[in-house]
C-alpha cells in the first residue's frame, strides 16, 4: 500500500519559542486503505495533532509530509458551526462544500446522505437534526469528492447507539470502494475493532 501521510520526529505546538511544544518526537505513517485510530484522553494532543495536519497549528519541526493534494484530504468535525436560526437543511450542509459548485449537485448530495441512512432527511433544517443525525450529515458532506484521506474528530462522541454502531460500517464500505485512507482521533476504539490503533499521551505516541 502507498503512503498517504508521513510523520517524523514532528513536534507541534503554539506559543513561540522557547515554549515547550504540546507534542514532541510524532513518528506515524498512514497508508492509503487503512484505518487508523488516535486514541487518548483530554488534553493528550490529540486535537494539536489533528489541527496540524490540517495546517491550522503554526509552530512545529520535523517532518510532515502529505503524499495527496490537499483537495484530496476530507475533514469530519465534531461539530458545525451553523447558527441554530439558520435556515441550512441537511443537503445544503452537504453540498456547500462541494468542489464542483452549488447548482446541479443535489443528486450527490442525497446520494451522500443515502449513505448514512439520512435521505428522507435531506429537506430537513439542520438545527432540527439530534445529535447523531448531525454528525451524520457532517460525515456525508466529509465524503464529497470520495477524499484519499478522510481525518475524523471524535466520530462516536456524543451520538446515540444506531449511529455509533454504523460508523464503523460507513468506514470500511469508503475503504473497500474507494481505498481511502481513514485517521479517526477518538478517546476509544472499542467502536471500531478493525482499526489499526496509535496511542497519544504526555504529548508522545506510542502505537499497539
Amino acid at each position: 500500500m502507498s503512503l498517504v501521510l508521513e510523520l517524523k520526529e514532528l513536534s507541534l505546538g503554539y506559543a513561540p519559542a522557547p515554549a515547550p511544544f504540546v507534542l514532541e518526537g510524532i513518528d506515524l505513517t498512514l497508508s492509503a486503505g487503512e484505518f487508523l485510530i488516535l486514541q487518548g484522553r483530554n488534553g493528550s494532543g490529540k486535537t494539536t495533532l489533528l489541527r496540524g495536519l490540517l495546517g491550522l497549528v503554526p509552530r512545529s519541526r520535523g517532518t510532515l509530509r502529505w503524499h495527496v493534494a490537499r483537495g484530496e484530504v476530507g475533514y469530519v468535525p465534531q461539530e458545525a458551526a451553523i447558527e441554530a436560526d439558520t435556515p441550512a437543511t441537511a443537503l445544503d450542509v452537504v453540498r456547500a462544500v462541494d468542489p464542483a459548485g452549488w447548482a446541479g449537485n443535489a443528486a450527490t448530495g442525497r446520494a451522500l446522505l443515502a449513505r448514512v441512512g439520512l435521505e428522507s432527511r435531506a429537506d430537513t433544517r439542520f438545527s432540527e437534526l439530534s445529535g447523531g443525525q448531525r454528525r451524520r450529515v457532517l460525515f456525508a458532506r466529509g465524503l464529497i469528492g470520495f477524499p484519499k484521506v478522510l481525518l475524523l474528530d471524535e466520530p462516536t462522541a456524543n451520538v446515540d447507539a444506531e449511529t455509533e454502531s454504523m460508523m464503523e460500517t460507513w468506514i470500511n464500505d469508503l475503504r473497500a470502494a474507494y481505498g481511502t485512507a481513514v485517521l479517526a482521533i477518538s478517546h476509544g476504539t472499542e467502536w471500531a475493532p478493525s482499526a489499526r490503533v496509535a496511542t497519544l499521551a504526555r504529548g508522545r505516541i506510542s502505537h499497539d
